[in-house]
């Protein structure tokens, strides 16, 4: 199955935990999103990056997703892995084997986003329920 939905950042507040002169930067982002539409919601993510010199940065997370999806409630956990190239962010978001609960239970599926900064953003999560 097919759901769209847009996300916006409710809050980010990220911080450094380890710089040395001529190495990438190593930091923590705590983040809030809140979802409307097929997908609705919250997402509380906690990022971990590496800011490259060339100014590339990798990242990695997982988010808390407690919201509805369709007509279904209940929560599950999305694994982030991206890159952030140029100006935009690329990251695939995969759904943790056996995070679902409530009437997500036995939720699997994934989220390809890709998107320069802007206020709102629009995904499509490819799902299953079984």
């Amino acid at each position: 199955m097919l759901a769209t939905s847009t996300f916006s950042l409710k809050q980010w507040d990220e911080r450094s935990y380890d710089e040395a002169d001529g190495s990438p930067r190593l930091a923590r982002a705590s983040v809030l999103y809140g979802f409307d539409g097929e997908v609705s919601g919250e997402g509380r993510l906690e990022y971990l990056m590496t800011y490259l010199p060339d100014t590339s940065a990798v990242f990695l997370g997982y988010q808390r997703f407690v919201g509805r999806v369709g007509a279904r409630q209940g929560s599950f956990i999305f694994q982030h892995s991206g890159r952030f190239v140029g100006g935009v962010a690329s990251d695939t978001w995969l759904v943790v084997a056996g995070t679902g609960t409530g009437d997500l239970a036995g939720i699997r599926g994934q989220v390809e986003f890709s998107a320069a900064h802007q206020n709102s953003y629009e995904i499509i999560f490819e799902y299953e329920l079984g």
